[in-house]
């Protein structure tokens, strides 16, 4: 039982080997200023818990090199006879251990060899010493308690293994001291312009269920970068992908009300011309008593928008993924904040319309890539309007290609949409698109202000924007949760642990912890909590806890340790001299 506890605990030491040399070979090969940066550069340490660090002490080569160890100092008493046969099993221990290492992993070279040779000496002679402290410390427990051989010699057996813990915690916990950044707090207000990534833990709730959980931080939906509001915004969605089929859903939610609906084509409108483009009454398609309807292009470039003067009012909520991609800017010409997202084709947008009226456009670009580059092409659109489908397929451009600025933005005829499964509409030279406009007849008894119809946007990727007017923020754009931030621009405000930074518009911070998202205004976000790791420009900024130190404490300690080892050595070394009978094993005499 002795002999299995000094076993035990001497692996506990054995086990903290390969760390120290490690670090202490980092600290000689490297040429970073720091104690961290020696050993991690500016990459995130990840330590285990002490529990785990004390748990690789039963692996099966620390086992076996601690019980070569006491094996072959089992006949020894005296504490010089059992150093020197300690450090002779250690060394040999450790060198057969580690050229067998090297030997599996590959990684068996002259530079290698060498320095393992030299630092197994050296931790030889460390480790015979150890287990002179340890069995010294055990014999003096022996030797001091009263009572029956065998309960003196399970207490002495318990204090070896208690060192044995004690020693390996202590290795860990001054690592840990060393080279473990600690989390700081991080309090950033961003301003337009601004670009960043979000990462949260999943996709955005709706608004409703947001705003009753914002007030319990654990049950904290994720963070939109997106306003939860519609009203008074304009949502932009360009989509480039080749293989992306846009679609756009409309359905009716309020089985009280009803609703309206004209489609009108549009030809050769860049950018969102249609938004503001001329209609023309005639080429309007009228749908009367809508319940449901869904517009949708084939595969290819696709743009959609919603519009000015329809003034959508309601919820948006979008599901983007787990990270976002982002940019806040200034748009000139109109003085609104443009918050613009990079999306995959995983990406949707769901509105729950609460206004009178809602428009949207969808614009399909009459090109394709192909091996020779870029060509004309057709497109088709599909309209399905409560269970009739029609298909509209725009003709491929013919003649000469048009510039941009040669371009005419214009409503065309629909060529009797409506009343045939399926038409052709030619003349376009780039673009051709729709315009939807979805109106609420006015009943005495209509209720403003509650969810009446839902519109759901999928089936694209690329960048979606939304404008809103600058400093206008909503009662319903709630806080969010973040585990990873980054941002770059025009940062407002920066605190890191209640201290002002002054940060330039070229620097780079990358942040993993738990944020909380918020909106200052319709330019300005918020983004505060505490960050495990933190970095600017690719340069920690979490201190560890020696680095928080000053120069007097940190002297203060090493002077503390280095006394305290002093002594114990001076003491140990004494008895080793003396060759003082040590081990306690009553079968060992």
């Amino acid at each position: 039982m002795s002999t299995a506890c000094l076993v035990v605990s001497l692996s506990f030491v054995v086990s903290t080997g390969p760390d120290i040399q490690n670090y202490v070979y980092a600290l000689i090969r490297s040429d970073s200023p720091s104690i961290y940066g020696s050993a991690y550069q500016d990459t995130l340490a990840r330590f285990p818990s002490l529990r785990q660090w004390l748990l690789s002490a039963f692996q099966w080569r620390f086992l076996a090199m601690s019980s070569a160890i006491v094996v072959l100092s089992f006949s020894r008493t005296g504490a010089r006879n059992v150093f020197v046969a300690a450090v002779v099993a250690s060394y040999v221990s450790l060198v057969a251990c580690d050229l067998a290492t090297g030997r599996l992993e590959g990684v068996t070279s002259a530079p290698y060899v060498l320095e393992n040779l030299i630092a197994d000496a050296a931790g030889a002679i460390v480790l015979a010493f150890v287990l002179v402290a340890i069995m010294m410390a055990g014999r003096g427990c022996y030797a001091h308690l009263r009572g029956p051989d065998v309960a003196r010699g399970l207490a002495a057996a318990f204090v070896a293994l208690i060192l044995g813990i004690c020693i390996g915690s202590t290795v860990f916990h001054t690592a840990e001291f060393l080279y473990r950044p600690i989390p700081v707090r991080l309090d950033a207000i961003l301003d337009a312009p601004v670009n960043g990534v979000i990462g949260t833990k999943g996709v955005a709730a709706d608004g409703h269920r947001k705003r009753r959980r914002a007030h319990h931080d654990e049950d904290r939906a994720p963070f939109q970068i997106f306003p939860s509001q519609i009203e008074n915004g304009l949502l932009r969605w360009n989509s480039p992908g080749e293989d992306n089929k846009f679609a756009v859903r409309w359905s009716k939610t309020a089985k009280s009300d009803r609703f309206d609906a004209t489609i009108e084509f549009y030809a050769d409108c860049f950018g969102d011309a249609m938004n503001t483009a001329t209609s023309v009454e005639r080429h309007r398609i009228s749908i009367e008593d809508l319940t449901e309807l869904s517009v949708s292009l084939d595969a290819g470039p696709t743009e959609f928008g919603t519009l000015d003067r329809a003034k959508t009012s309601g919820t948006m909520t979008t599901k983007f993924g787990s990270f976002a991609m982002y940019s806040i800017d200034l748009d000139s010409g109109s003085q609104r904040s443009k918050t613009t997202q990079f999306v995959d084709k995983d990406a949707s947008i769901a509105v729950k319309s609460e206004g009178r009226s809602l428009g949207f456009y969808l614009n399909s670009v009459l090109a394709s890539a192909s091996d020779t580059g870029i060509v004309a092409s057709g497109r088709t659109a599909t309209i399905t309007a409560d269970g009739k489908t029609y298909s509209v397929q725009a003709a491929k451009p013919r003649g000469t290609s048009k510039t941009i600025g040669q371009l005419a933005c214009r409503s065309v005829d629909a060529v009797g949409a409506s009343k045939r499964d399926r038409v052709t509409i030619g003349g376009a030279d780039a673009y051709l698109g729709f315009v939807v406009r979805v109106n609420k007849r006015f009943e005495p008894t209509s209720v403003y202000g509650v969810e009446e119809s839902a519109l759901d946007i999928l089936g694209g990727n690329g960048w979606v924007s939304f404008l809103r007017p600058v400093g206008r923020k909503s009662s319903g754009d709630p806080s969010g949760s973040a585990d990873f931030v980054a941002f770059e621009g025009n940062i407002a405000s920066l605190d890191i642990n209640k201290s002002s930074t002054t940060a330039r518009p070229t620097d780079e911070y990358h942040a993993l912890g738990e944020f909380v998202g918020s909106f200052e205004d319709a330019a300005k976000v918020r983004l505060s909590g505490i960050a495990k790791a933190l970095w600017k420009n690719g340069g920690r900024e979490n201190p560890t806890k020696w680095e928080k130190l000053g120069w007097e404490q940190r002297t203060a300690i090493l002077t503390a340790i280095f006394s305290m080892l002093a002594a114990l050595v001076g003491y140990v070394g004494k008895r080793i001299g003396n060759n003082v009978e040590i081990d306690w094993r009553p079968r060992l005499k």
